[in-house]
């Protein structure tokens, strides 16, 4: 038995006697379904909206996505709770990391279009332009598809030699990163 059955994706986890919680990152499983998986767009546009009318609670990590589970899918703002990620259980940030003399940007995650990288690479270039010294830009993260527009970008100017694509980082090493 158990006082709480948690989901980290948004469908519910059968439970008979224990409240049952969801977590719901976003909904890009609504909006672009053409670009999930399989069971993913098999599973979660049907049973999502359900799964979290159903659910004790709905959490999400910003109140924009509050703001869409309570809209979209019609749950009590009462029920849903905005819980932030927390930071990566690193030991060194802080303390003994050396950056180097103006530091980086980091960009951790995968190159796909729900993680808005053209925007970011737009508004770097923005700064590059308004001849701001900014850092470097890394994009640290396995490309999809979708990415290769962005790849060619980042090759040729202004974005040459400011930013660069490390591909995927396994956990272990992202923190050297």
């Amino acid at each position: 038995r158990a006082d709480v059955v948690h989901a980290a994706h948004p469908l519910l986890i059968p439970a008979r006697h224990a409240a049952q919680v969801v977590t719901i990152h976003d909904l890009f499983f609504l909006s672009s379904p053409e670009s999930t998986r399989a069971e993913i767009r098999r599973d979660y546009v049907p049973l999502a909206a359900a799964h979290a009318r159903r659910a004790h609670a709905v959490i999400t990590s910003t109140e924009y996505g509050k703001r869409l589970v309570t809209e979209r899918l019609e749950v009590p703002a009462e029920r849903v709770y905005v819980v932030p990620p927390g930071a990566p259980a690193w030991q060194r940030l802080g303390r003994e990391a050396r950056l180097a003399e103006r530091g980086s940007i980091l960009f951790l995650g995968t190159l796909e279009p729900r993680k808005n990288v053209g925007t970011l690479l737009d508004a770097y270039a923005l700064l590059l332009a308004r001849g701001v010294a900014v850092p470097r830009l890394v994009l640290a993260g396995r490309a999809t598809e979708h990415a290769g527009a962005w790849l060619d970008r980042i090759a040729r100017p202004p974005l040459a030699g400011h930013v660069t694509h490390r591909g995927y980082v396994a956990p272990g090493e992202r923190e050297d990163l």
